[in-house]
């Protein structure tokens, strides 16, 4: 008899027992990504976006609402926040502050508050002060 080639019963039992135990902890792994749920939509963006307004109005001169934008000036330089196609944008250049915006309202009282509506919610942020040179 000459040499014979191949496996020995014993070496594909223990492949055979290798791959089972495998492709169950590929199931047990597929089975627990499939519970996972995907997280909620977050609005940091509107926060950060919230945090960043503070900081310019506290500079800011003459801060006004009109047809529906926010309008103030730094250094003799005006800025306007408009609504332009789902996006926040600041004129005196053409900066996106926020995209996924459905609408934007401000109001100034005591506070310059701006209500932000996104996916069916509204998101209310105070972004600064009345100051007396506001007016």
């Amino acid at each position: 008899m000459g040499h014979q080639s191949g496996f020995t019963l014993i070496e594909s039992l223990f492949s055979l027992m290798v791959t089972a135990i495998i492709m169950v902890l590929l199931c047990s792994i597929c089975l627990s990504l499939r519970a996972l749920k995907c997280p909620a939509p977050s609005n940091a963006d509107i926060d950060l976006f919230g945090y960043q307004m503070q900081q310019t109005l506290l500079i800011a001169e003459d801060v006004f609402v009109e047809a529906g934008e926010l309008h103030y000036a730094i250094n003799e330089e005006e800025y306007t926040l408009i609504h332009d196609q789902d996006r926040l944008v600041k004129k005196g250049g053409y900066e996106i502050l926020l995209f996924n915006v459905e609408a934007v309202d401000y109001e100034i009282g005591d506070f310059v508050t701006i209500k932000i509506k996104r996916e069916d919610k509204v998101i209310e942020k105070v972004i600064g002060l009345k100051r007396l040179n506001y007016d």
